[in-house]
Order: C-alpha cells, then structure tokens, then sequence
C-alpha cells in the first residue's frame, strides 16, 4: 500500500510541475517586455545609448526607399539617407524586381511622409558644402520620426514586413526604440504566418478534404 502511495504521490507531483510548465509557457507573453527590456540592455553593454542630435521640419519628397528630402525650420533643404533600411538583397534579385519594389516602396512612402511634420535624429550631418552645384547643398544620414512620435518610422515598416533593420543600426537607439523593432518584428512574423496560412484554409472543404 505504501509502495502504491508513494508511486500516486510521485506522478501527482510530476503532474503539477507539468501542468505548472503548460502554464508559464502559455503566459510566456506577459513576461516578454522584460525579456526584451534585459536583451537590449545586454547588447548596449548596460548602458543607454547617448541622445541623438535632431532636427525639425517636413519631408518634401521621397526619392528611394531609404532616401528623401526634407525642409527644416529654417527652409533649409537636406537630401536625409535613413539608416539600416534592408530591403531584398539585391546580389540575389533581377534589376527589374528590385525597381519594382524600389517604385513601389516610393509610392507607398510618398503619401504617407510628404507634407508630414517630423524630425531626424542624425549620425551626420554636412551643412556647409560649397562643390557642385554651386548653391549650398545639405546631406545627412539618420532616422525619422513623424509628429510627436518618440518611435522610429522604420519600426512601422518592419512590422508591415515591408523591411527589416541592420542590428547595428538599432544599437545607437534609445533602449525603448529598441525593444519598439523586437515587437515589431514580432508582428511582421505573424503577419507572414497569417497571410501564408490563409490559403492553406482556403483550400480546405468544409467537410476537411483539400481541393
């Protein structure tokens, strides 16, 4: 009788740390901003990055997928490259797809920017070119933010899956941007599960037979 306890006891308790396993597993969700939170910390060797500069003003026009003009406060006209944009790797795609995307990423930008009051957090900045053409032309490299968001415009691209980002490029961002691309890249990820399960369901009759 004691031997048959003990064996109840025993696969009672495996039991509970089973179903105890099931459960964190299933709120592993919850505990995801911290896993983030110490994920980014870790790679910026336990320090906030330093604030970038910024400057205010509209983006005038989108001429690439990761380049536009932009006006600042002042009027001045800057030609802003947004770093760590990745977009198809262009060794591995024909020219005319990488035009076609590169076009369209231009028109589904455009509408969406132009006209828009934001501000650029930059890395470089060159003010004070003299050359070709004669009229002092501005160049800078940076991100963007639009309005008063304190998130980069790119972290909306990645979760649309329309990009990714370069891990270098995250890592001069404040730790709150960073754990921003972790989500969103997150949510670019479902997104692709949802799209390339749909037409699995499609294809399914209701009674579970496949076309």
């Amino acid at each position: 009788m004691f031997v048959f306890l003990n064996r109840v006891m025993k696969a009672l308790v495996i039991g509970l740390w089973i179903a105890a396993g099931a459960w964190v597993w299933s709120q592993r969700e919850v505990g995801r901003p911290l896993l983030d939170y110490y994920q980014v910390w870790h790679d910026c060797g336990y320090q906030e990055p330093p604030p970038l500069p910024r400057i205010e003003g509209t983006v005038e026009r989108v001429l690439a997928p990761s380049t536009m003009v932009f006006r600042d406060t002042g009027g001045a006209l800057f030609t802003v490259g947004l770093i760590g944009w990745v977009g198809p790797d262009p060794t591995k795609t024909p020219p005319k797809v990488m035009k076609s995307w590169s076009t369209s990423m231009v028109e589904v930008l455009s509408p969406r920017l132009v006209g828009q009051p934001a501000h650029v957090g930059y890395t470089q900045l060159q003010t004070n070119w003299v050359g070709y053409p004669a009229k002092p032309y501005r160049t800078g490299t940076g991100y963007l933010y639009l309005g008063t968001n304190s998130v980069n415009f790119a972290a909306e691209l990645v979760a649309e899956g329309r990009i990714e980002m370069t891990p270098q490029a995250l890592q001069v961002l404040p730790l709150r941007e960073q754990i921003a691309f972790r989500v969103a890249v997150r949510q670019a990820a479902a997104r692709r599960d949802a799209t390339n399960a749909a037409p699995q369901e499609a294809a399914i009759r209701p009674g579970g037979q496949r076309f």
